[in-house]
């Protein structure tokens, strides 16, 4: 078989040749001679016969040093590209097995749970396949790892993934067995177990990433060192030849030069192989190439464009010696396209000592002017891709050696740009990656303040109902630091009940139902016994989270505390049945009166004046006492609106209003005894005396009534003058009962509020105190109560006298 090398002319000044008639340089053995062997039989071939048989064995020793010398520059260099690309491959083949481990992970517990919650046996096809593909990749990683940790790590790997595995399986067969409440609570040991899968797996990248950084960096050196001590051999071997071959001159001096240009081709090599492995960006590294060419090969200046493969466009990136700008019309050359597009498409060099003269050289008065004489470019492959163009021009021929070397250069410069592009890529992916982490650290410090800022209590649980992320106002509610897992641990952290208290249903509970059965609820109600005793009934809604595709990402539940609310509204289903009692007993009352009147007006001999006359005046307390209740229910209705009572002032002598009730109250009782102390003979103020009466009444009524076990009640009277010199009367009710817990007194004259430890003991509305402080506020006065639970309490009441 022959082999080829392509000579063509350039076209244009400075980058581009045009297309020719390639001419042929064929070996004699019909295979393309190897450098070192043509360097060999050139040195031999030149050798003068007169130089004499005594010199014939120095001069072949000379050679042998020399291809020796050669030979260790090439196989270092070739040893340290060949070594770079199998590492290179080796980590993107261990990063790839790794995704594909991470990939298949998620689908194992995927499928045993699509089986869990669907009963399909197509889920355990998937699932035994999957299996495969994820062992499989564990025994490629097993024959990636370069070092006895990365094997450790491997092991361990095999190890987590043989425990998801196991735990999916165990899923699968509980199901099987019709025990899917443990097989649900098994869900979140393999989502622990993946995630320690999944940690051990970025362990395992870091780490070989990190070894085989290390191992270029070895790499590069070793280059460095091989390419400088084949450089110094070969000086020395020039030495020997400088003092051994003192005859013939012409020999000696062409052996001079050929050493010369070994030497300087070898220092060529020793700067490129430098600058590649250079941590500069690719212009940079590129730059220093082709400095290094201009330099050392007395090119007149030589350029690398790189392949921009989605526009099908040869870029300049570098640019050295005569002319060093990037722009121009050499500046983006199209695949295809002059002498440079060319050499990309065909994949093969072209090469000329012959640029001045040939009719396809389009510019031949800047070939002359410029002194132009050889031209060479390469294709810069690697695995038979392009990756880019590397050219020079120079102004005298390119011996074989020399161009040799170019060859040499190209390999190398192309496989540095081949690392310098995945190094590019990989920090840009690293960039975006830390980017988007950033956006997502900052989106979830934005949430959780959101969140922490809601007056609801949120929780967002993964699609295995593990929670990852409970608000502020959550844990609260529910009274714990941390939440328990799906449906078991959920309601064993949180003893969770329905609102008649009965043990709540786990596959009942709002977010439970949507993390399994991806249902919507809207307003559920239970009941939570925190771990300090308290109890709450919590209302909230859940839906699952869904992604654009419709696959579940996980579910949220927002929750909130509505035991006020419902004991308001039991409070006023309480205040609506005792009024409703309150109005039916008058009214039987007046019902029954009248129809005595009635029947005794029917009778022969008519009505007795005396009884009727008693009937309607017990029919007119009956109406009194129905419009006192509906005058109460009229008050509470406008403070619940926020309107003020309209009052009916007029002179009420306090001291004689609180004794008259007094001994009303006096009269009702026989446990208690009540008691008036004052010095003052009246307290005349302008006041609205029955809604003032209702307010006191209220007072005494729960003295007696939260003293269950009897004792005395003291009212007390007096006046007093502020340092305004304004008058006041100053009535309190001290009893002996119950007391207000500390922690109730701050909402103890809140409507339809009632003291937890009198709440389910002794019956009441909750308005009594409530109409208090609404009608004393309202005459211009102050209440305050002052208590110890069970000790007693004091009411103490301000009011204003005089004009009021």
């Amino acid at each position: 078989m022959l082999s080829l090398r392509t000579v063509c002319h350039p076209s244009v000044p400075g980058d581009s040749v045009p297309q020719d008639t390639a001419s042929l340089r064929i070996s004699d053995s019909g295979e393309q001679s190897a450098p070192d062997d043509a360097i060999a039989a050139g040195v031999a071939a030149s050798e003068p016969t007169t130089i004499g048989g005594a010199l014939r064995g120095t001069r072949a020793a000379i050679a042998v040093a020399l291809v020796a010398a050669i030979l260790v520059n090439a196989a270092i260099v070739w040893r340290s590209a060949v070594s770079t690309d199998r590492l290179e491959r080796q980590e993107v083949e261990l990063a790839r097995q790794a995704r594909v481990l991470r990939g298949e992970a998620p689908d194992l517990v995927a499928n045993g749970r699509g089986y869990l919650l669907t009963g399909d046996p197509r889920f355990l096809n998937d699932f035994d396949a999957d299996r495969q593909a994820a062992r499989e990749a564990v025994a490629l990683l097993r024959g990636l790892v370069l070092t006895p940790e990365g094997s450790a790590l491997v092991e361990r790997i095999d190890r987590q993934l043989e425990a998801v595995i196991a735990g999916v399986e165990r899923r699968i067969a509980l199901a099987r067995d019709g025990r899917l409440d443990e097989a649900r609570a098994a869900i979140l040991a393999a989502s622990a177990e993946q995630r320690e899968l999944f940690a051990s797996l970025d362990d395992l990248v870091e780490q070989e990433e990190a070894l085989l950084r290390m191992r270029f960096d070895e790499l590069g050196r070793e280059r460095l060192v091989g390419l400088a001590v084949g450089a110094l051999l070969l000086t020395v071997v020039g030495g020997l030849v400088t003092r051994t071959l003192s005859g013939g001159q012409r020999a000696l001096e062409t052996s001079q030069r050929r050493l010369t240009r070994r030497v300087r081709q070898a220092a060529l090599g020793a700067d490129v192989g430098a600058a590649l492995i250079r941590t500069d960006s690719l212009p940079d590294m590129l730059q220093a190439c082709a400095v290094a060419i201009v330099h050392h090969l007395d090119a007149a200046f030589a350029r690398v464009w790189t392949l921009d493969e989605q526009a099908g466009v040869l870029e300049l990136r570098a640019s050295a010696g005569l002319y060093t700008h990037l722009d121009g019309p050499h500046g983006r050359v199209p695949v295809g396209q002059l002498k440079i597009g060319l050499i990309a498409e065909q994949r093969r060099p072209h090469l000329t000592n012959a640029v001045v003269g040939d009719p396809r050289v389009g510019d031949q008065a800047w070939a002359k002017r410029e002194g132009m004489v050889a031209f060479a470019g390469y294709p810069l492959l690697v695995e038979d891709r392009v990756l880019g163009v590397m050219a020079l021009f120079a102004g005298r021929p390119l011996p074989d050696d020399t161009l040799d070397t170019l060859e040499s250069v190209a390999d190398a410069i192309a496989l540095g740009i081949e690392r310098k592009c995945v190094e590019e890529e990989r920090a840009r992916l690293l960039a975006a990656e830390q980017a988007a982490r950033g956006e997502a650290e900052a989106l979830a410090a934005e949430r959780a303040a959101v969140l922490s800022q809601t007056t609801d209590g949120v929780i967002v649980v993964d699609a295995e109902g593990c929670p990852t992320l409970v608000n502020e106002v959550a844990r609260r509610i529910h009274g714990v630091v941390e939440l328990g897992g799906l449906a078991d641990g959920y309601s064993r952290a949180c003893r969770l009940s329905t609102l008649a208290g009965q043990p709540h249903p786990n596959d009942e509970l709002p977010l439970v139902r949507a993390v399994l059965r991806g249902e919507t609820v809207i307003d559920a109600q239970w009941r939570i016994r925190r771990p300090d005793g308290s109890e709450l009934i919590a209302q909230g809604s859940a839906a699952p989270v869904l992604a654009d595709d419709g696959a579940r990402l996980g579910s949220v539940l927002v929750l909130r505390d509505v035991t006020a609310r419902h004991e308001l509204e039991r409070q006023k289903e309480e205040f609506l049945a005792s009024a409703s009692h309150d109005l039916k007993n008058p009214l039987a009352s007046i019902k029954g009166i009248a129809q005595i009147i009635q029947r005794r007006a029917a009778r022969e001999g008519g009505l007795d004046p005396e009884r009727a006359i008693a009937g309607l005046k017990s029919i007119d307390a009956a109406t009194n006492q129905i419009a006192a209740q509906i005058d109460r229910m009229l008050d509470v209705s406008r403070a619940s609106m926020g309107r003020a009572l309209d009052l009916d002032r007029r002179p009420t002598d306090l001291v004689a209003l609180v004794r008259r009730l007094v001994a009303a109250q006096q009269e009702a009782t026989e446990r208690h005894r009540l008691c008036v102390e004052t010095t003052e003979t009246e307290l005349i103020g302008q006041w609205d005396a029955p809604r003032l009466e209702r307010a006191l009444v209220n007072l005494l009524n729960n003295a007696v009534k939260y003293s269950p076990d009897g004792g005395e009640v003291r009212i007390t009277l007096a006046a007093e003058r502020d340092a305004e010199g304004v008058a006041w009367s100053v009535l309190t009710v001290r009893d002996e009962g119950v007391g207000i817990p500390a922690t109730e007194l701050p909402r103890i004259f809140e409507r339809f509020h009632r003291s937890a430890n009198v709440r389910d003991r002794i019956p009441g509305t909750g308005i009594g105190l409530a109409d208090v402080r609404q009608t004393v506020e309202q005459h211009g006065g102050t209440v305050m109560v002052t208590s110890q639970e069970g000790v007693g309490s004091t009411f103490t009441v301000r009011l204003p006298l005089g004009a009021g």
